[in-house]
């Protein structure tokens, strides 16, 4: 995967909708970050997305 902190693999998993109006939940974990989550898209029923992409990790 592509991301603006480089190419990693990532193990991703997926929420499917259940009902008409649930949110498609998309979440990408890295193992080799100690699988942190390095992307999360959630898509609500009407089309809206939200993508959010890691840039960088800092320890804390």
């Amino acid at each position: 995967m592509s991301l603006p902190l480089g190419d990693l693999q990532a193990l991703r998993l997926r929420r499917l909708p259940r009902r008409e109006f649930d949110q498609l939940i998309d979440l990408w974990f890295a193992p080799t970050l100690s699988y942190l989550p390095v992307r999360i898209r959630i898509q609500q029923a009407n089309g809206d997305v939200a993508d959010q992409r890691a840039k960088s990790v800092a320890p804390p």
